[in-house]
């Protein structure tokens, strides 16, 4: 049997970038013979930039996870803005009669993250997320928000870099970037009705199974 083409499939990519920002929360062992195992090596240079290296992965994706979660609720409420329900009176009201999703970019209400899911909050009627998940709130603008900031805008200021890195490395437990993710839609699929499905706090797609540390060069 032929294999579907891509456009007859079905893709959640809230799902596959959560479930790769989860897969990511794994060991990095050095290299060693085949067949043999060893703990992680003593932190130096060159663990320190692995390590970043595979939590950036779970900041990233968890962002995007979280994103695309937000865009699709967004979409669909834009979809519906002239079908005359509740929904789509408050999306007229609060957001305009916008004829292309793509303009609603440019939008304060909607350009950065946070905001997003008060709008769509709003637009849902559902409790605004700062008072019903305060603490969920809270870290999603400390991990989520600014960490992705600074993995995707990096710059060399020493202070900056520096602050950024220690929350990053030291201050915050990785799994925190994706619980935030997990709490958020929990939460909106709670408020709507709605059962939480499975991949949500558990992966069912994917797993990893550890990162090798290669060999410093010139080293056996």
């Amino acid at each position: 049997m032929s294999a579907q083409p891509p456009s007859a499939l079905q893709y959640n990519l809230t799902q596959d970038y959560l479930e790769v920002a989860r897969a990511a929360l794994t060991q990095i062992h050095g290299k060693v013979p085949v067949g043999e195992d060893e703990p992680a090596p003593p932190l130096s240079n060159q663990l320190g930039n692995a390590i970043f290296s595979v939590v950036s992965i779970t900041i990233v994706y968890s962002f995007l996870a979280l994103e695309s979660f937000l865009n699709y609720q967004l979409f669909r409420l834009w979809a519906r803005r002239t079908d005359g329900s509740e929904e789509s009176n408050r999306f007229l009201s609060e957001l305009g009669d916008v004829s292309e999703f793509i303009r609603l970019k440019s939008n304060d209400k909607v350009r950065e993250v946070p905001a997003r899911l008060k709008t769509v909050c709003r637009l849902l009627a559902y409790p605004p997320p700062h008072e019903a998940i305060p603490a969920t709130w809270q870290r999603l603008n400390d991990l989520v928000e600014a960490s992705r900031h600074f993995v995707v805008h990096p710059f060399p200021d020493a202070d900056y870099f520096n602050k950024n890195m220690r929350r990053m490395m030291t201050e915050t437990t990785t799994g925190s970037y994706v619980r935030v993710v997990e709490e958020v839609i929990s939460f909106l699929y709670t408020k709507g009705g709605k059962t939480v499905p499975a991949w949500v706090t558990g992966n069912q797609l994917i797993q990893f199974r550890g990162v090798d540390l290669l060999p410093v060069q010139g080293r056996a």
